[in-house]
């Protein structure tokens, strides 16, 4: 096996190489020449040649990061062109050799952060998949009353939630798509207002919509709240989303139900014609009374009697 450790230009590359091998040889663009089973110390700084030292470094078949206290390039505003370089072709060779001390290098916590999955299947048999913002999520609610679970009742199945409050439709979306499931799945997708949209700071997920900016007033300096406004944006972006759903589902062989459980009216023209889409927002007029049968602790989220009409509204669908 020929290893190569990879570090800065100062001696003590020599000194951690020598740990690997008594007989370890210092490799630069003037003296390149490899021999199998052998071990090797480099560094980018022994080259004027990027092209050469990723030649080299493909030639070996373990690479060993090793990286100095502090580089001989540092610079005044902490930055090292030597440990940048370095570490960005190491990070390249990954996928293809095996290379060793740069696990750190990767933001495993932010990367599983942003991909996390608010449920996972429950099952090896047909289940059912519920997703949306708060009001699917059964948010100020007792969550064996929140609609999606009255349906899995109904139907006999296990159910999976991904579902969170103040969630955009491009959310559950993303959800749905990196999900497990599985043909003969049945998949509701409680579509929610248009004016919201995800947003990643301080290693968090924010799902941002207009009482987001009530809570959280400095960030209309971040991003301005007229973001919001922009109508026909926020309806390209709910509406793809929808159709890369309808697509994967229809792909896979999962049975997909649309449910406009927060559609605003002036919105459901251009989600009416989608093949099993039903409305039930404002099902019986607009005002608090007809919207929702009764309210959740909080007054604002619909409550269980609404929850139980619109189980018995979605299984009528299905």
């Amino acid at each position: 096996m020929i290893t190569f450790l990879v570090g800065d230009v100062t001696s003590y590359l020599s000194q951690e190489a020598s740990k690997y091998s008594p007989d370890a040889k210092l490799i630069t663009e003037k003296n390149c020449n490899i021999e199998s089973d052998s071990t090797y110390y480099i560094s980018i700084g022994d080259f004027t040649s990027r092209r050469q030292f990723v030649e080299l470094l493909d030639c070996a078949d373990r690479l060993i990061y090793a990286p100095p206290n502090m580089w001989s390039d540092l610079k005044n505003n902490n930055t090292s062109l030597m440990k940048h370089y370095t570490e960005f072709h190491l990070l390249v060779l990954k996928n293809s050799k095996i290379v060793l001390g740069i696990d750190h290098l990767i933001p495993t916590s932010i990367i599983n952060q942003m991909t996390q999955l608010e449920d996972t299947r429950k099952t090896t048999e047909p289940q059912l998949w519920v997703a949306g913002c708060s009001i699917t999520a059964g948010d100020f609610l007792e969550k064996d009353k929140r609609y999606g679970q009255l349906l899995a009742n109904k139907l006999n199945l296990e159910v999976s939630f991904l579902a969170k409050g103040g969630a955009s439709i491009s959310w559950a979306a993303d959800q749905i798509l990196r999900s497990n499931i599985q043909k003969d799945d049945i998949v509701v997708f409680g579509l929610t207002s248009l004016d919201r949209f995800s947003f990643f700071k301080d290693q968090k997920l924010h799902n941002v919509n207009p009482g987001y900016y009530q809570m959280n007033p400095e960030f209309n300096n971040i991003v301005n709240i007229d973001m919001l406004s922009h109508l026909e944006n926020s309806i390209y972006h709910s509406l793809t989303s929808v159709h890369q759903v309808i697509n994967f589902c229809n792909y896979i062989g999962a049975k997909l139900f649309l449910v406009g459980i927060f559609v605003h009216q002036d919105h459901l023209p251009y989600f009416i014609s989608l093949k099993n889409y039903y409305h039930i927002r404002d099902y019986y007029g607009d005002s608090i009374e007809t919207t929702y049968l009764d309210l959740a602790y909080d007054g604002k989220h619909p409550g269980p009697l609404t929850h139980q009409w619109y189980a018995k509204k979605i299984y009528q669908l299905l």
